[in-house]
């Protein structure tokens, strides 16, 4: 199990990575895109809030299912 959520922790990292450099390089984009810039931060910017989350989720302990908090 610990393999997998490794396996998956690469990916969403890899993936926050991506998104990260994204942000960085669209402080300055190309002429063709530049009207989208801010679009573009948004979307990388919640993609990067969503890949946190799903890290934090996936490595919780899982609790027993039909249990109430």
């Amino acid at each position: 199990m610990n393999l997998i959520r490794g396996l998956i922790s690469i990916l969403i990292l890899s993936i926050l990575v991506l998104s990260g450099f994204g942000i960085a390089w669209w402080g300055n984009p190309p002429a063709a895109i530049a009207a989208y810039a801010v679009g573009g931060k948004v979307i990388l910017g919640v993609l990067i809030a969503l890949g946190v989350m799903g890290l934090v989720v996936l490595w919780l302990p899982q609790r027993e299912p039909g249990l109430s908090t």
